[in-house]
């Protein structure tokens, strides 16, 4: 386990309601003008779709195979607990090693804002987003 994240805590965030469990990312888009688009669609019926958007800037984000976040994945299994993570998937992070580490890459710059650290987590990889406002998010069905 690495030692940074000793002190994360996860919460799950339940950014509307009535939410499946579990969803795949069909996709991420960023545009300038646009933002941060994430399309994703519930695991047991492809139809349903939630879309994210970041529609102002955005401090970071990374998208990481699960192959790389083994670590994350064991600290999340020891301290939660295996349906924690495999049962849902969109997070909150507070005390963040991924906002450690852009406070460090900066200087320190990124304390002064009020960041947060969202997560989606699904089957295959991990998807950070590191933003200063909670983002729109609408139910999509598609015919």
């Amino acid at each position: 386990m690495e030692e940074e994240n000793i002190k994360e805590e996860w919460k799950t965030w339940e950014p509307v309601s009535d939410l499946s469990e579990k969803y795949y990312i069909e996709s991420v888009s960023n545009d300038l003008k646009k933002g941060l688009k994430i399309v994703v669609c519930d695991e047991k019926n492809e139809k349903k779709k939630v879309i994210i958007t970041f529609e102002y800037a955005i401090s970071s984000y990374k998208w990481t195979n699960e192959t790389f976040r083994l670590d994350t994945a064991a600290f999340l299994d020891e301290k939660y607990g295996k349906k924690f993570y495999t049962k849902w998937t969109f997070f909150k992070v507070t005390n963040s090693s991924y906002l450690q580490l852009l406070s460090k890459e900066s200087s320190g710059i990124a304390d002064y804002y009020s960041l947060i650290h969202f997560a989606i987590i699904e089957s295959n990889s991990i998807l950070d987003i590191i933003a200063s406002y909670e983002p729109n998010v609408e139910f999509v069905e598609d015919k």
